[in-house]
């Protein structure tokens, strides 16, 4: 997933990749919330106006859950809230993260 920023006025590009475990409640075909537990990494980088840009990698982690509600057979929508946390320049960096969309079902 990506996300962008400006932190300070500075633009910044920021990556997050890994992947993990995920349980989802499925007793209710309407209404199926889950959970999730993910490991990678993320990648931040910094676009300078001179000279080339600073890139660093870090460990992260995820955790979070969500819920995914049925419009009809072939659609849904989804809620997600998930904590992320990352580790640049040897400071550890506390995030949430909240995001919602249409899921398309087969």
């Amino acid at each position: 997933s990506g996300a962008f920023a400006s932190p300070f006025g500075v633009p910044t590009r920021w990556f997050w990749y890994g992947g993990g475990p995920r349980i989802a409640w499925r007793y209710n075909r309407r209404f199926q919330p889950w959970a999730h537990v993910l490991a990678g990494g993320a990648r931040i980088r910094v676009v300078q106006t001179a000279g080339a840009p600073a890139a660093r990698n870090s460990f992260s982690w995820v955790a979070g859950g969500g819920a995914d509600i049925r419009l009809n057979e072939r659609l849904s929508w989804r809620v997600e809230a998930d904590y992320v946390s990352t580790r640049f320049s040897s400071v550890t960096q506390h995030n949430t993260r909240y995001r919602t969309g249409i899921v398309l079902n087969y």
